[in-house]
Protein backbone atom coordinates (compact mmCIF):
# COMPACT_ATOMS: atom_id res chain seq x y z
CA UNK A 1 0.00 0.00 0.00
CA UNK A 2 1.15 3.41 -0.73
CA UNK A 3 1.14 4.35 3.01
CA UNK A 4 4.32 2.40 3.25
CA UNK A 5 6.47 4.93 0.82
CA UNK A 6 9.72 6.33 1.74
CA UNK A 7 10.65 10.27 1.77
CA UNK A 8 13.64 11.50 1.25
CA UNK A 9 15.17 14.22 3.01
CA UNK A 10 18.73 15.81 3.40
CA UNK A 11 20.01 17.25 6.71
CA UNK A 12 21.02 20.91 5.02
CA UNK A 13 17.78 21.35 4.01
CA UNK A 14 16.02 21.09 7.04
CA UNK A 15 14.66 24.53 8.46
CA UNK A 16 15.45 24.17 12.36
CA UNK A 17 15.77 21.46 15.08
CA UNK A 18 12.38 20.48 17.15
CA UNK A 19 14.42 20.45 20.68
CA UNK A 20 12.62 18.28 23.28
CA UNK A 21 14.03 17.50 26.77
CA UNK A 22 12.61 14.58 28.84
CA UNK A 23 11.09 16.15 32.42
CA UNK A 24 11.64 12.80 34.55
CA UNK A 25 13.61 11.10 36.24
CA UNK A 26 15.16 9.05 33.12
CA UNK A 27 16.00 12.16 30.80
CA UNK A 28 16.96 12.35 27.54
CA UNK A 29 17.40 15.37 25.07
CA UNK A 30 15.37 14.68 21.38
CA UNK A 31 17.07 17.14 18.63
CA UNK A 32 15.18 16.41 15.60
CA UNK A 33 15.73 18.21 12.03
CA UNK A 34 11.98 19.79 10.95
CA UNK A 35 11.54 20.68 7.38
CA UNK A 36 9.14 22.95 5.35
CA UNK A 37 7.04 21.00 2.66
CA UNK A 38 4.55 22.73 0.56
CA UNK A 39 4.35 25.50 3.47
CA UNK A 40 4.00 23.11 6.76
CA UNK A 41 6.37 22.16 9.22
CA UNK A 42 6.73 18.36 8.87
CA UNK A 43 9.43 16.55 11.59
CA UNK A 44 11.63 13.76 10.95
CA UNK A 45 11.87 11.43 13.66
CA UNK A 46 14.73 9.94 13.31
CA UNK A 47 15.06 6.18 14.98
CA UNK A 48 17.31 6.12 18.08
CA UNK A 49 20.37 3.81 18.27
CA UNK A 50 20.17 3.90 21.69
CA UNK A 51 16.69 3.86 22.76
CA UNK A 52 16.14 0.55 24.32
CA UNK A 53 14.74 -2.68 21.83
CA UNK A 54 15.05 0.10 18.94
CA UNK A 55 14.68 -1.66 15.32
CA UNK A 56 13.40 -0.36 12.30
CA UNK A 57 10.21 -1.79 12.34
CA UNK A 58 9.54 0.84 15.39
CA UNK A 59 9.42 3.07 12.42
CA UNK A 60 6.71 0.63 10.33
CA UNK A 61 4.47 0.67 13.71
CA UNK A 62 4.21 4.21 13.82
CA UNK A 63 2.63 4.08 10.19
CA UNK A 64 0.71 1.51 10.45
CA UNK A 65 -1.36 2.70 14.17
CA UNK A 66 -0.92 6.08 12.57
CA UNK A 67 -2.67 4.79 9.71
CA UNK A 68 -5.81 3.01 11.88
CA UNK A 69 -5.82 5.08 14.73
CA UNK A 70 -6.31 8.13 12.43
CA UNK A 71 -8.68 6.16 10.12
CA UNK A 72 -10.84 4.90 12.51
CA UNK A 73 -10.53 6.49 16.02
CA UNK A 74 -9.68 10.04 15.34
CA UNK A 75 -9.61 12.24 12.78
CA UNK A 76 -6.89 14.42 14.31
CA UNK A 77 -4.10 11.70 14.59
CA UNK A 78 -1.40 13.10 12.40
CA UNK A 79 -0.37 10.42 9.75
CA UNK A 80 3.34 9.22 10.00
CA UNK A 81 5.59 8.43 6.45
CA UNK A 82 8.42 6.11 6.66
CA UNK A 83 11.38 8.49 5.41
CA UNK A 84 15.07 8.93 5.33
CA UNK A 85 17.63 12.23 6.32
CA UNK A 86 21.00 12.07 4.55
CA UNK A 87 23.75 13.07 6.95
CA UNK A 88 21.80 13.26 9.66
CA UNK A 89 24.43 10.95 11.65
CA UNK A 90 27.28 13.65 11.38
CA UNK A 91 25.09 15.95 12.97
CA UNK A 92 23.55 13.54 15.66
CA UNK A 93 25.52 10.35 15.56
CA UNK A 94 23.11 8.87 18.28
CA UNK A 95 20.53 8.80 15.77
CA UNK A 96 20.18 6.81 12.40
CA UNK A 97 19.47 8.42 9.04
CA UNK A 98 15.98 6.28 8.81
CA UNK A 99 13.09 6.88 11.08
CA UNK A 100 9.32 8.42 10.22
CA UNK A 101 8.15 12.18 8.76
CA UNK A 102 5.22 13.43 10.41
CA UNK A 103 3.53 17.11 10.76
CA UNK A 104 4.08 19.33 13.24
CA UNK A 105 0.60 19.09 15.53
CA UNK A 106 0.75 22.44 17.15
CA UNK A 107 -0.21 25.78 15.42
CA UNK A 108 1.30 29.28 16.76
CA UNK A 109 0.91 29.56 20.12
CA UNK A 110 0.60 26.39 21.38
CA UNK A 111 2.33 24.25 23.71
CA UNK A 112 2.43 20.71 24.90
CA UNK A 113 2.26 19.99 28.67
CA UNK A 114 2.42 16.26 29.70
CA UNK A 115 0.76 14.62 32.23
CA UNK A 116 4.54 14.27 34.14
CA UNK A 117 4.44 18.48 33.84
CA UNK A 118 0.27 19.10 34.49
CA UNK A 119 0.26 17.54 38.06
CA UNK A 120 3.94 18.81 38.82
CA UNK A 121 2.18 22.58 38.69
CA UNK A 122 -1.21 21.44 39.91
CA UNK A 123 -0.96 18.73 42.42
CA UNK A 124 -3.43 16.25 43.50
CA UNK A 125 -4.44 14.23 46.36
CA UNK A 126 -4.78 11.43 44.25
CA UNK A 127 -2.14 11.37 41.87
CA UNK A 128 1.44 10.31 43.22
CA UNK A 129 3.40 11.81 40.71
CA UNK A 130 6.56 11.96 42.61
CA UNK A 131 7.66 8.48 42.54
CA UNK A 132 7.20 8.40 38.97
CA UNK A 133 9.75 7.08 36.60
CA UNK A 134 9.61 6.31 33.09
CA UNK A 135 10.14 2.93 31.99
CA UNK A 136 9.93 1.16 28.91
CA UNK A 137 7.61 -2.27 29.02
CA UNK A 138 6.41 -0.98 32.32
CA UNK A 139 2.29 -0.96 32.61
CA UNK A 140 1.34 2.61 34.22
CA UNK A 141 -1.62 3.38 36.24
CA UNK A 142 -4.35 5.95 34.80
CA UNK A 143 -6.96 5.17 37.50
CA UNK A 144 -6.10 8.32 40.25
CA UNK A 145 -5.01 10.51 37.00
CA UNK A 146 -7.98 10.22 35.70
CA UNK A 147 -10.30 10.48 38.63
CA UNK A 148 -8.43 13.48 39.62
CA UNK A 149 -9.92 16.95 40.26
CA UNK A 150 -8.63 18.44 36.98
CA UNK A 151 -9.90 15.38 34.83
CA UNK A 152 -12.84 15.46 36.90
CA UNK A 153 -13.79 18.98 36.34
CA UNK A 154 -12.58 18.56 32.37
CA UNK A 155 -14.77 16.00 31.51
CA UNK A 156 -14.44 16.66 28.03
CA UNK A 157 -10.64 16.07 28.07
CA UNK A 158 -10.84 13.22 30.52
CA UNK A 159 -12.65 11.34 27.66
CA UNK A 160 -10.38 12.54 24.81
CA UNK A 161 -7.85 10.48 27.65
CA UNK A 162 -9.84 7.78 28.33
CA UNK A 163 -9.47 6.98 23.97
CA UNK A 164 -6.46 7.38 24.02
CA UNK A 165 -5.72 5.06 26.78
CA UNK A 166 -7.97 2.48 25.24
CA UNK A 167 -5.94 2.85 22.24
CA UNK A 168 -2.43 2.42 23.86
CA UNK A 169 -4.02 -1.08 25.31
CA UNK A 170 -5.28 -1.88 21.41
CA UNK A 171 -1.95 -1.77 20.22
CA UNK A 172 -0.22 -3.16 23.70
CA UNK A 173 2.30 -0.12 23.74
CA UNK A 174 5.29 -0.77 26.21
CA UNK A 175 5.86 3.03 27.00
CA UNK A 176 2.64 4.51 27.80
CA UNK A 177 4.20 6.46 30.96
CA UNK A 178 2.92 9.46 31.70
CA UNK A 179 5.31 12.06 30.03
CA UNK A 180 4.24 10.34 26.97
CA UNK A 181 0.57 11.58 27.11
CA UNK A 182 0.28 15.33 26.95
CA UNK A 183 -2.27 18.22 26.29
CA UNK A 184 -2.21 21.47 24.18
CA UNK A 185 -1.95 24.47 25.63
CA UNK A 186 -2.79 27.94 24.42
CA UNK A 187 -3.25 31.67 26.04
CA UNK A 188 -3.04 29.79 29.62
CA UNK A 189 -5.71 27.52 28.62
CA UNK A 190 -5.40 23.42 27.70
CA UNK A 191 -7.57 23.40 24.58
CA UNK A 192 -7.41 19.19 24.67
CA UNK A 193 -5.82 16.34 24.51
CA UNK A 194 -2.94 16.37 22.00
CA UNK A 195 -2.86 13.72 19.48
CA UNK A 196 -1.44 10.73 19.48
CA UNK A 197 2.19 11.07 18.48
CA UNK A 198 4.24 8.33 19.99
CA UNK A 199 3.08 4.83 18.79
CA UNK A 200 6.77 2.89 18.23
CA UNK A 201 6.60 1.12 21.16
CA UNK A 202 3.66 -1.42 20.21
CA UNK A 203 4.63 -5.22 21.48
CA UNK A 204 3.21 -6.59 17.84
CA UNK A 205 6.62 -4.80 16.81
CA UNK A 206 8.83 -5.75 19.28
CA UNK A 207 11.54 -8.69 20.12
CA UNK A 208 10.53 -10.06 16.62
CA UNK A 209 14.09 -11.65 16.74
CA UNK A 210 13.71 -13.15 20.14
CA UNK A 211 10.08 -15.10 19.48
CA UNK A 212 9.90 -16.37 22.41
CA UNK A 213 10.53 -13.14 24.14
CA UNK A 214 8.44 -11.87 22.04
CA UNK A 215 5.19 -14.30 23.02
CA UNK A 216 5.85 -14.31 26.53
CA UNK A 217 5.23 -10.50 26.87
CA UNK A 218 2.42 -11.11 24.57
CA UNK A 219 0.58 -13.57 26.98
CA UNK A 220 1.71 -11.68 29.99
CA UNK A 221 -0.36 -8.72 28.70
CA UNK A 222 -3.56 -10.97 27.79
CA UNK A 223 -3.17 -11.87 31.65
CA UNK A 224 -2.77 -8.39 32.83
CA UNK A 225 -6.48 -7.34 31.18
CA UNK A 226 -8.24 -10.49 32.15
CA UNK A 227 -10.17 -10.90 35.50
CA UNK A 228 -8.30 -13.66 36.99
CA UNK A 229 -11.31 -15.97 37.17
CA UNK A 230 -11.62 -20.30 37.50
CA UNK A 231 -15.43 -21.52 38.24
CA UNK A 232 -14.69 -23.69 40.80
CA UNK A 233 -17.54 -26.92 41.23
CA UNK A 234 -17.00 -26.72 44.80
CA UNK A 235 -18.57 -23.66 45.62
CA UNK A 236 -21.88 -22.63 44.97
CA UNK A 237 -22.90 -20.43 41.77
CA UNK A 238 -23.45 -17.09 43.81
CA UNK A 239 -20.11 -17.85 45.82
CA UNK A 240 -18.38 -18.04 42.39
CA UNK A 241 -19.88 -15.50 41.11
CA UNK A 242 -18.84 -12.79 44.04
CA UNK A 243 -15.56 -13.94 43.50
CA UNK A 244 -15.65 -13.03 39.86
CA UNK A 245 -16.89 -9.45 40.60
CA UNK A 246 -14.17 -8.95 43.48
CA UNK A 247 -11.66 -10.45 40.76
CA UNK A 248 -12.44 -8.20 38.29
CA UNK A 249 -13.33 -5.06 40.71
CA UNK A 250 -10.02 -5.58 43.01
CA UNK A 251 -7.89 -7.64 40.83
CA UNK A 252 -5.37 -10.95 42.10
CA UNK A 253 -2.53 -11.92 43.94
CA UNK A 254 -1.00 -11.54 40.75
CA UNK A 255 -1.34 -7.77 40.58
CA UNK A 256 1.37 -7.62 43.43
CA UNK A 257 4.07 -9.03 41.97
CA UNK A 258 5.77 -8.78 39.08
CA UNK A 259 8.15 -5.90 37.15
CA UNK A 260 5.57 -5.28 34.08
CA UNK A 261 2.59 -4.03 36.64
CA UNK A 262 0.24 -5.80 33.85
CA UNK A 263 -2.43 -5.39 36.41
CA UNK A 264 -3.07 -1.88 35.85
CA UNK A 265 -4.00 -3.00 32.42
CA UNK A 266 -7.27 -3.93 34.02
CA UNK A 267 -7.38 -1.43 36.38
CA UNK A 268 -7.62 1.10 33.46
CA UNK A 269 -10.17 -0.74 31.34
CA UNK A 270 -12.57 -0.49 34.43
CA UNK A 271 -12.04 3.09 35.36
CA UNK A 272 -12.71 4.17 31.79
CA UNK A 273 -15.80 1.81 31.32
CA UNK A 274 -17.16 3.43 34.88
CA UNK A 275 -16.45 6.64 34.40
CA UNK A 276 -17.02 6.87 30.49
CA UNK A 277 -19.20 4.06 29.71
CA UNK A 278 -20.05 5.87 26.09
CA UNK A 279 -16.71 6.15 25.63
CA UNK A 280 -16.23 2.53 25.63
CA UNK A 281 -18.62 1.57 23.54
CA UNK A 282 -18.04 4.26 20.83
CA UNK A 283 -14.59 2.55 20.96
CA UNK A 284 -16.21 -0.97 20.58
CA UNK A 285 -18.24 0.33 17.12
CA UNK A 286 -14.46 2.19 16.06
CA UNK A 287 -12.94 -1.26 16.89
CA UNK A 288 -15.74 -3.29 14.40
CA UNK A 289 -14.52 -1.08 11.31
CA UNK A 290 -11.41 -1.60 12.33
CA UNK A 291 -10.83 -4.93 12.20
CA UNK A 292 -12.38 -5.75 8.77
CA UNK A 293 -9.38 -3.59 7.08
CA UNK A 294 -6.96 -5.27 9.38
CA UNK A 295 -7.98 -8.47 7.90
CA UNK A 296 -6.73 -7.45 4.60
CA UNK A 297 -3.70 -4.83 5.59
CA UNK A 298 -0.42 -5.93 5.17
CA UNK A 299 2.92 -4.12 5.01
CA UNK A 300 5.11 -3.50 2.08
CA UNK A 301 8.45 -3.70 3.57
CA UNK A 302 11.41 -2.40 2.29
CA UNK A 303 14.59 -4.50 1.88
CA UNK A 304 17.25 -1.77 2.35
CA UNK A 305 15.39 0.57 4.62
CA UNK A 306 14.81 -2.67 6.99
CA UNK A 307 18.21 -4.31 6.50
CA UNK A 308 19.75 -6.36 9.19
CA UNK A 309 18.80 -5.90 12.99
CA UNK A 310 18.55 -7.00 16.63
CA UNK A 311 16.48 -6.05 19.22
CA UNK A 312 20.21 -6.23 21.39
CA UNK A 313 21.99 -3.19 19.45
CA UNK A 314 20.96 -0.49 21.52
CA UNK A 315 23.22 -1.40 24.76
CA UNK A 316 26.43 -1.58 22.99
CA UNK A 317 25.24 2.04 21.28
CA UNK A 318 23.69 2.96 24.67
CA UNK A 319 27.31 2.22 26.26
CA UNK A 320 29.53 3.96 23.52
CA UNK A 321 27.21 7.05 22.47
CA UNK A 322 25.78 7.82 26.07
CA UNK A 323 27.78 6.33 29.08
CA UNK A 324 31.28 7.31 27.36
CA UNK A 325 33.27 3.56 27.07
CA UNK A 326 34.79 3.33 23.94
CA UNK A 327 34.93 0.14 21.37
CA UNK A 328 37.83 -1.25 23.75
CA UNK A 329 36.64 -1.85 26.81
CA UNK A 330 35.04 -5.27 27.50
CA UNK A 331 31.58 -4.31 28.57
CA UNK A 332 30.97 -2.62 25.45
CA UNK A 333 32.74 -5.47 23.46
CA UNK A 334 30.28 -8.08 24.91
CA UNK A 335 27.24 -6.00 24.35
CA UNK A 336 28.38 -5.52 20.65
CA UNK A 337 29.11 -9.50 19.97
CA UNK A 338 25.73 -10.37 21.78
CA UNK A 339 23.76 -8.18 19.51
CA UNK A 340 25.78 -9.26 16.60
CA UNK A 341 25.15 -13.21 16.86
CA UNK A 342 21.37 -11.97 17.15
CA UNK A 343 21.18 -9.55 14.04
CA UNK A 344 18.48 -11.16 11.84
CA UNK A 345 16.47 -10.32 8.29
CA UNK A 346 12.96 -10.25 8.77
CA UNK A 347 10.89 -12.67 7.08
CA UNK A 348 8.21 -10.18 5.43
CA UNK A 349 5.46 -12.71 4.44
CA UNK A 350 5.45 -14.54 8.39
CA UNK A 351 5.94 -11.02 10.30
CA UNK A 352 2.79 -9.98 8.33
CA UNK A 353 0.71 -13.32 8.93
CA UNK A 354 2.08 -12.52 12.61
CA UNK A 355 0.97 -9.27 12.98
CA UNK A 356 -2.61 -9.81 11.14
CA UNK A 357 -3.00 -12.56 13.83
CA UNK A 358 -1.83 -10.58 16.86
CA UNK A 359 -3.43 -7.20 15.75
CA UNK A 360 -7.12 -9.39 15.65
CA UNK A 361 -6.48 -10.67 18.66
CA UNK A 362 -5.95 -7.50 20.22
CA UNK A 363 -9.09 -6.24 19.16
CA UNK A 364 -11.37 -8.72 19.63
CA UNK A 365 -9.62 -9.51 23.22
CA UNK A 366 -10.37 -5.98 24.09
CA UNK A 367 -13.51 -6.25 23.10
CA UNK A 368 -14.36 -8.78 24.92
CA UNK A 369 -13.26 -7.19 27.91
CA UNK A 370 -14.80 -3.79 27.66
CA UNK A 371 -18.19 -5.68 27.44
CA UNK A 372 -17.87 -7.62 30.58
CA UNK A 373 -16.88 -4.02 32.58
CA UNK A 374 -19.68 -2.99 30.93
CA UNK A 375 -21.83 -5.46 31.98
CA UNK A 376 -20.92 -5.33 35.38
CA UNK A 377 -21.42 -1.60 35.73
CA UNK A 378 -24.98 -2.28 33.89
CA UNK A 379 -25.49 -4.45 36.57
CA UNK A 380 -26.00 -7.30 33.51
CA UNK A 381 -25.65 -10.72 34.43
CA UNK A 382 -22.45 -12.24 33.21
CA UNK A 383 -21.77 -16.07 31.98
CA UNK A 384 -19.25 -16.93 34.54
CA UNK A 385 -19.10 -20.69 33.80
CA UNK A 386 -18.48 -19.26 30.20
CA UNK A 387 -16.10 -16.87 30.86
CA UNK A 388 -12.34 -18.05 29.76
CA UNK A 389 -8.41 -16.32 30.32
CA UNK A 390 -7.17 -16.88 27.07
CA UNK A 391 -4.53 -15.94 25.53
CA UNK A 392 -3.15 -16.45 21.68
CA UNK A 393 0.33 -17.90 23.11
CA UNK A 394 0.45 -20.56 25.42
CA UNK A 395 1.18 -19.14 28.58
CA UNK A 396 2.15 -20.79 32.53
CA UNK A 397 1.70 -19.02 35.66
CA UNK A 398 4.76 -20.59 37.93
CA UNK A 399 2.47 -20.81 40.75
CA UNK A 400 -1.13 -21.25 41.31
CA UNK A 401 -3.18 -18.07 42.59
CA UNK A 402 -3.60 -20.53 45.83
CA UNK A 403 0.04 -21.24 46.30
CA UNK A 404 1.12 -17.48 45.70
CA UNK A 405 -1.25 -16.47 48.36
CA UNK A 406 -0.06 -19.30 50.86
CA UNK A 407 3.51 -18.44 50.06
CA UNK A 408 2.31 -14.39 50.56
CA UNK A 409 0.58 -14.92 53.68
CA UNK A 410 4.11 -16.93 54.94
CA UNK A 411 6.14 -14.53 53.98
CA UNK A 412 4.06 -11.89 55.71
CA UNK A 413 4.18 -14.02 58.76
CA UNK A 414 7.92 -14.11 59.12
CA UNK A 415 8.46 -10.85 58.34
CA UNK A 416 6.35 -9.49 60.95
CA UNK A 417 7.84 -11.79 63.74
CA UNK A 418 11.05 -10.53 62.52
Amino acid sequence: MGIFNIEKFEIENKKRNLESKSSGVVSSTKYFPVFEVDGKEMIFKPLSKTKPYSTPLFAYSEVYWSYLLKKYIDKKNPQYTLATCKNLSQEQPKYYEKGTIVENILQDGEELVNLLELFRKYPDSLVDINDYINYCEVQYDYENILKSTFFTERKDLGEQLAEQILCSILRRDDNYHYENVSLIKKDNKFERVAPIIDTEFSEMFMHIDEPNYHTSKFSSYDSGMSPVFKYKEGLSYEENYMNFINKAQNGSIFDKYGYFHTGNIRKNIKCIVELYPDVARRFISKLELMRKEVEKLSIDFDDNYLGEFSSEEWEANSLLLKEGYSKEDEKYKFAYEKAKKTMIRLNKDQFNKQLKREVLWSIDKLTYILKIFLDINDNKKIDIKNYEETSLYPSKRELSEEELEYLTNFLDQQKNQK
